[in-house]
């Protein structure tokens, strides 16, 4: 996720004669370019001019969106909140600045509070994609896959090819039991992929599309994109999210073999016919518990 930098117009209200207008675009671009090089000192000079804007026109949303986006970028959290709160009153403001306030939220691990606000941006602009990804990545996490779902719908109803919410929607379908759907979405995931023009897509050599809790930690299960024999590698992350280990499901001629990724004294279970998800996810996790203690209870 990441903090909107702006798409609002920052224009002046007509009502002003031109040349009393603050040139709110120059000034927003400044803060991008100090942001990009981490110059302190600029941000702070920037913050000084922003502060003379706000005490002559406190009511403006305009400059109070740029306070917050300095504070923000000098890791000033609660103070670039309030000054997001203050930009949010405006209705041109509202879905984009209630967005900033939950990526601050959620940096400060406030996240029931992230999520009302990401909820809020929502509300204001049902187009806010970015917002309803997020209400779904918390909600996943949260294990409310039923919400998780319904919000990464709605990204993909806005961005149809977009090969993140597609990879997520596999997630969901499977964490919901609806098999079929997680088959048909991988489906798409594959020609979202071969269809890319773009090398970032294109290049991708694996990709999660399944996550299994532990109790202490979290497996996720990727699929390469290549056809070699390896068929799904697991990589298992403590409560920290640190990868203590990995699993693998690879073909061996006319066999397939579950099996811990390097020494291990778990034994691999090995398998005459192809197994489905379905059922070879249970004895995935089983194993990872087994050969890692350190995601175990």
């Amino acid at each position: 996720m990441w903090t909107l930098i702006l798409t609002v117009a920052l224009a002046w209200p007509v009502t002003m004669a031109q040349a009393q207008q603050p040139n709110y675009d120059a000034l927003n671009d400044a803060i991008s370019k100090h942001q990009d090089a981490k110059d302190t000192a600029a941000l702070k000079a920037d913050l000084a001019q922003v502060d003379e804007l706000i005490a002559k026109y406190s009511s403006a949303p305009q400059p109070h969106w740029l306070r917050a986006r300095i504070l923000e970028a000098l890791e000033r959290r609660e103070e670039a909140i309030a000054e997001y709160t203050r930009a949010a009153v405006s209705p041109g403001f509202a879905s984009d600045a209630h967005y900033n306030i939950g990526v601050n939220l959620e940096e400060l691990g406030r996240i029931p509070e992230a999520l009302a606000e990401y909820r809020m941006a929502l509300a204001a602009d049902p187009k806010a994609s970015d917002a309803a990804y997020n209400i779904a990545q918390l909600s996943y996490l949260r294990g409310d896959f039923a919400e998780a779902l319904d919000k990464w719908l709605i990204v993909k109803g806005l961005k149809p090819d977009d090969f993140q919410v597609s990879r997520k929607l596999v997630q969901a379908y499977w964490a919901l039991g609806r098999d079929a759907d997680a088959m048909r979405a991988r489906d798409e995931v594959l020609r979202i992929r071969t269809q890319a023009k773009d090398p970032a897509i294109a290049d991708v050599v694996d990709w999660v599309f399944d996550q299994i809790a532990l109790p202490k930690g979290r497996l996720f299960a990727r699929e390469p994109f290549t056809g070699d024999s390896l068929l799904y590698r697991f990589e298992v992350n403590n409560d920290k999210d640190v990868e203590v280990g990995r699993l693998q499901f690879v073909r061996d001629g006319d066999r397939w073999i579950l099996r811990v990724q390097g020494d291990s004294t778990v034994p691999e279970k090995i398998f005459t016919a192809l197994p489905g998800w379905r059922e070879l996810k249970p004895l995935v996790r089983d194993m990872a518990l087994a050969a890692f203690p350190a995601v175990a209870k």
